[in-house]
């Protein structure tokens, strides 16, 4: 390695001193850019509480009626080994709807989610439905289209 690459091997009066051609500004300006980059990078991590965190807050239902359906196989397998034949059908039949719901939550939080990113990738746009059609010749927008899309 020829160059200088790090911040931390510059000596004071470089520091202070501003560059004095074309290369030794690029050299200065890869190193910071670097900097920039590497603290952009130790910013991004989390932990795995975090993302657990995030996954719960955005859908919390499936997580919640997780334990409600175990609960309900094994009170359910629990009371067929008993003998309660009738107890034993309702806990599978409650199994049954919980985890339907389980599920049903996931694609609602799913569609819900992929039409707020819409929404806001159109509320992002300088051009398009939201900006009252101002441009709409270059990007193909007709008007027989809702917001662009066929659907």
């Amino acid at each position: 390695m020829s160059r200088e690459t790090d911040l931390d091997n510059l000596q004071k009066d470089d520091m202070t001193s501003s560059p004095t051609t074309w290369r030794e500004l690029r050299d200065w300006d890869r190193m910071e850019e670097d900097e920039i980059r590497r603290f952009e990078a130790m910013r991004e991590r989390k932990t795995a509480s975090q993302i657990a965190w995030d996954k719960f807050s955005k859908n919390p239902i499936p997580y919640i009626l997780a334990p409600c359906v175990g609960y309900c196989i094994f009170a359910g397998l629990n009371a067929l080994q008993t003998g309660h034949a009738y107890m034993a059908i309702k806990y599978l039949e409650y199994r049954i709807w919980t985890q339907g719901t389980a599920i049903a939550s996931l694609f609602i939080g799913g569609v819900y989610y992929q039409r707020k990113e819409r929404r806001d990738l159109f509320k992002l746009q300088p051009y398009g439905p939201y900006r009252k059609q101002y441009g709409k010749s270059h990007i193909g927008y007709t008007s027989d289209k809702r917001y662009g899309f066929n659907w």
